[in-house]
């Protein structure tokens, strides 16, 4: 028989985990992530990001002040305007770092909520990659530890999405995919990397569909 629990003392079977900072549990969170994806991300690349979500806990991240001192959502449209026609190299850079987090945080965290827009999860996508890309190529205005950053976030961009998409179904955020609708499916196939877009495929074929280009064995 198992001795009663007193007040306060957790279970054995549902142990209670404690983390000293919001970065120590996004840390524990993005490798596990990465590692059930498939995502071989190097140690200064996770960091960045458990950095960006950590970041992201301030609502004004994803806000701008206007000239009303109201917040409002800025379109990545705009911050890519912004980026694109801004004179001083230093602010110019700050644009497109931003853009490419703003992109990555919700194609990944909030990716059901873009399937519902008129430009889609691909848009989110192709905006963080280019960012980053072009942050990459910026040598003489960014350090070379960060320019590497860059490049593998480029590189990388939907296997981070499928990364954060994992962590925004922990949080309640994001729909796991057998509980999407068929053609929410075949969108995150379409743009996930190759183990994930594996199981993706599998999930359509129970479904009955064939993804283009799928050879069966």
């Amino acid at each position: 028989m198992k001795e009663p629990l007193s007040p306060g003392r957790p279970s054995q079977e549902a142990p209670v985990v404690q983390y000293t900072s919001v970065a120590g549990y996004f840390h524990e969170q993005v490798v596990t992530a990465c590692n059930e994806q498939g995502l071989e991300a190097t140690e200064p690349a996770e960091y960045y990001v458990v950095t960006m979500l950590e970041s992201f806990t301030n609502a004004d991240m994803l806000f701008r002040v206007n000239a009303d001192g109201k917040r409002d959502h800025e379109a990545l449209a705009q911050v890519l305007h912004r980026a694109v026609f801004e004179p001083a190299p230093g602010k110019q850079l700050d644009h497109y770092r931003r853009l490419g987090d703003s992109a990555l945080y919700l194609a990944g965290i909030f990716a059901d909520s873009l399937r519902r827009t008129t430009v889609g999860l691909s848009y989110y996508v192709r905006m963080g990659q280019s960012a980053y890309a072009t942050l990459a190529s910026h040598g003489s205005n960014t350090n070379a530890a960060l320019r590497e950053i860059f490049s593998e976030l480029s590189q990388t961009f939907p296997g981070w999405v499928e990364v954060l998409r994992q962590l925004g179904e922990q949080f309640g955020l994001a729909t796991p995919a057998g509980e999407l609708d068929t053609a929410g499916v075949y969108e995150r196939w379409q743009l996930a990397p190759e183990r994930r877009a594996e199981q993706l495929s599998d999930e359509l074929l129970r479904r009955g569909v064939m993804p283009s280009g799928l050879v069966l064995t």
